[in-house]
């Protein structure tokens, strides 16, 4: 697998988190990791960084979890550029982002899984 299809991957996963189970990890946790199943030692296992930057706060519109979701291959986080995607995560269960190959994509959620 490539990094750019454990991105789109992960994009998949995680656009089934719901805006309540962000907003729970920041700031206090505002981080996950994710890895490629399988032997760390092959080259096409992958380690994934998902931070949590921020949780709007606007009153003048629907709150949102801006979601960077960050994919590198073992043990290296220096790569120029890693594929990333951000992700925003609204109440109402829409999600907004761009996939890997810079398509962009609006899902709304029909039912919800927690990180």
């Amino acid at each position: 697998m490539t990094l750019t299809q454990a991105l789109d991957n992960l994009i998949r996963k995680y656009r089934e988190v719901p805006f309540s189970s962000w907003e729970a990890l920041y700031p206090g946790v505002g981080q996950l990791s994710d890895t490629a199943s399988g032997n760390p030692s092959d080259d096409d296992w992958w380690q994934a960084q998902t931070d949590v930057l921020e949780i709007s706060s606007a009153q003048d519109g629907p709150r949102y979890a801006r979601v960077l979701i960050v994919v590198y291959p073992q043990g290296i986080h220096t790569l120029a550029p890693p594929p990333s995607a951000t992700l925003n995560f609204y109440e109402d269960g829409r999600v907004v982002g761009t996939f890997a190959n810079g398509d962009p994509f609006e899902f709304l959620q029909l039912r919800s899984g927690a990180v």
